[in-house]
């Protein structure tokens, strides 16, 4: 019985993934690292901040990427219908929240945005979990929070990452297509439940 919804948030409440993308663009430029392409570049997106470094360039120089990144300077914007589905959702199911974002920008972000965090019974950044995406301990230590199991609950979100931490966790997963992926990415890694956007989602649960 389903009885939790849990979000991701840039790239399915948000959107946000071309501007970071741009970001990665600009920075990459300035330090003369290898240019990665958008399909390169959406395999890591939802991986920790450090993660994802690492991974495009192995040996990289964490501290200095961070020093010509600008973090955070992304101007949000809600997907259509975000807030009335957030708020139709919290009348029949309890929601949360799973990122890897950071707690600082993601504070800055929702209060720009004024998206209303109390319909969120629980919230998972970079900072305040054990584990991160794909780990699905990550996933758990969230539906552990709610007392609920994996099982009774369904994980939305816009990546390769979110899916995979979702399958680790035993978590049926919806994926949203406002992320860059599309649906045969989707379907690629087996994920069989997937929608143009989170105005969709009320129908499909």
């Amino acid at each position: 019985m389903l009885k939790a919804v849990i979000f991701d948030y840039d790239g399915t409440l948000v959107d946000t993934i071309p501007q970071i993308y741009g970001e990665y663009l600009r920075a990459m430029k300035i330090l003369g690292l290898r240019e990665i392409g958008f399909d390169e570049f959406k395999r890591v997106i939802g991986l920790p901040w450090e993660n994802v470094l690492t991974t495009l360039w192995p040996g990289i120089d964490v501290s200095e990427f961070s020093k010509v990144y600008r973090s955070g300077m992304e101007s949000p914007k809600p997907f259509q219908d975000m807030d009335e589905v957030l708020r139709r959702l919290s009348k029949d199911y309890v929601l949360a929240m799973l990122t890897s974002r950071g707690e600082k920008t993601l504070t800055q972000q929702v209060n720009s945005l004024s998206l209303d965090m109390g319909l969120f019974k629980r919230v998972f950044h970079r900072n305040n979990t054990l584990y991160h995406k794909p780990d699905g301990r990550a996933l758990k230590q969230v539906c552990e929070s709610l007392s609920i199991a994996s099982s009774d609950a369904v994980y939305v979100g816009d990546g390769f990452v979110d899916a995979e931490c979702a399958r680790n966790a035993g978590c049926r997963f919806i994926g949203v297509l406002s992320g860059g992926l599309s649906r045969e990415d989707f379907e690629g890694v087996g994920v069989s439940e997937v929608i143009s956007s989170i105005s969709f989602l009320p129908k499909v649960l």
